[in-house]
C-alpha cells in the first residue's frame, strides 16, 4: 500500500519477507520477543497466524508489528494482537496515518472482530494511533494493562542493586545459599524440558493455564538459546532440577518470561537465586534494565505473595500506556466478551488447555 512519496505499509507474507523484518525485531532499540516470528510461528498448530505489518521508508523497514490472528469465539472472525509493539526505529507525524491504514487493511483481510496493541512503551507512537483508529468505523477502548516490576540497571554497580534488595529477600538468598543450591544454565531439549515441567507444575499449582505447551515452546527455547537471545537457568539440588526461569536478552532489556519450580522446592527459595543470576547476567551484557513480568493490579495497596517477591528485589512498579482496542464490531465484540463470560464455556476452555499442556502438545 503506497502513502506518499518515501512511505509505504506492506504484509509480509513470505519467509523472504519476514526475514528481512528480523533486524527490527531480533536486533534494534526496541526488539522484543514478542515481536519475532519464531515466537508466534509455532502457534500456527493450535490455529494461530502470523501476520507482520512493516512500515517502510523507501526500501529501508522503519518499524511496523507482528500480530497473532487467533479464530474468535464468534465463527468467521478472528482476533488480531500485537504484543510489545508496535515497534519504529523512527517515528514522525507522517508515520501515524501510514501506519493505521495499514491496520485497516490488515483487519479487514484477517475478518478481525478487534484488533489489540498492547505494551507500546512510546507515546509519541501511542498517542497518534489512537487518534488515528479513532477516525475508523468502529469504536476505540483504551485498558489498563498489569504493571510491571521493573529493574533499572543502567549506571549501577552490582553493589547499588543488592543494596535494594529488603529484609525478606536477603534472608531467602541466604537460605538457598545454606540449602545447598547450584544454578546450571541448561541448554539441551531434555534440559529445557525438565524447566518446562517446573512452569507446568507452577501453572498447576497456582490455576492457570498459559503456560505454552512443549511443541510450541521448544522451538522459541532452542532458537534463544542457541543465538544468545535468551537464556533457561535452573536450580538444582544433587543434580535434579528444582526450579527454572526462562528469561530474554532483546535491545537494551532483560525480561523474564517463565518461572517457576516444582512442589517440593517451596522452602528451598529456589528461584530467588535465578532471578540474581539473571541481573547479573543482564548488568554483563550492559542491558539497561530487566523486567521480572507482570504484577497484580492493586500491587500499590494489597500486593499478594508473587507482588512481594519480585519488589522485594527493588524493583519499581511501572505501567506502560494503555492497551489500544480497536473494536470494528462493537456490537458482535459484546456478544463475544458475553459468551467469553460464561462460567461453563470458561471452565471448558480451561479443562482442554490443561489437558493438552499435560499431554505436552
Amino acid at each position: 500500500m503506497k502513502v506518499g512519496p518515501n512511505l509505504h505499509v506492506e504484509i509480509l507474507h513470505t519467509a523472504e519477507e519476514r526475514d528481512r523484518w528480523l533486524p527490527m525485531a531480533e536486533a534494534s532499540e526496541w526488539a522484543d520477543l514478542h515481536q519475532c516470528p519464531w515466537w508466534s510461528e509455532p502457534l500456527s498448530r493450535y490455529g494461530v497466524r502470523t501476520s507482520i505489518l512493516a512500515v517502510f521508508r523507501e526500501r529501508e523497514i522503519i518499524g511496523g508489528g507482528l500480530f497473532r490472528i487467533a479464530p474468535a469465539i464468534i465463527p468467521g472472525f478472528s482476533t488480531a494482537e500485537c504484543l510489545d509493539g508496535p515497534v519504529f526505529s523512527e517515528w514522525d507525524p507522517a508515520v501515524g496515518p501510514v501506519f493505521v491504514r495499514g491496520l485497516r487493511r490488515l483487519a479487514r483481510r484477517a475478518r478481525a472482530l478487534h484488533l489489540t496493541m498492547a505494551g507500546c512503551r512510546r507515546t509519541d507512537v501511542h498517542e497518534p494511533l489512537v487518534l488515528g483508529l479513532e477516525r475508523a468505523p468502529g469504536a476505540v477502548r483504551l485498558v489498563s494493562d498489569h504493571p510491571h516490576a521493573f529493574m533499572r540497571l543502567a549506571g549501577r554497580t552490582w553493589r547499588d542493586i543488592e543494596a535494594g534488595f529488603n529484609r525478606r529477600t536477603r534472608t531467602a538468598l541466604r537460605k538457598a545459599a545454606e540449602n545447598g543450591l547450584t544454578v546450571r544454565r541448561l541448554q539441551t531439549d531434555e534440559e529445557l524440558r525438565q524447566a518446562h515441567g517446573t512452569w507446568l507444575a507452577t501453572g498447576a499449582r497456582k490455576g492457570f493455564a498459559d503456560i505454552r505447551p512443549w511443541k510450541a515452546l521448544q522451538p522459541v527455547l532452542r532458537r534463544s538459546v542457541d543465538q544468545s537471545f535468551g537464556y533457561v537457568l535452573a536450580s538444582c539440588l544433587n543434580d535434579e532440577v528444582l526450579a527454572a526461569i526462562f528469561f530474554t536478552c532483546f535491545g537494551r532489556a532483560g525480561r523474564c518470561v517463565y518461572a517457576g519450580h516444582q512442589d517440593r522446592a517451596r522452602s528451598l527459595f529456589a528461584t530467588h537465586v535465578l532471578q540474581v543470576t539473571a541481573m547479573q547476567i543482564c548488568l554483563e551484557r550492559s542491558l539497561e534494565t530487566y523486567d521480572l513480568d507482570v504484577l497484580s493490579p492493586a500491587c500499590d495497596t494489597t500486593p499478594d505473595g508473587v507482588d512481594e517477591y519480585k519488589l522485594g528485589f527493588g524493583t519499581t512498579v511501572t505501567r506502560w500506556p494503555h492497551r489500544i482496542v480497536w473494536e470494528r464490531f462493537p456490537r458482535l465484540c459484546r456478544a463475544a466478551d458475553y459468551l467469553h463470560r460464561q462460567t461453563l464455556l470458561k471452565k471448558g476452555v480451561a479443562a482442554l488447555k490443561r489437558r493438552l499442556i499435560q499431554r505436552g502438545e
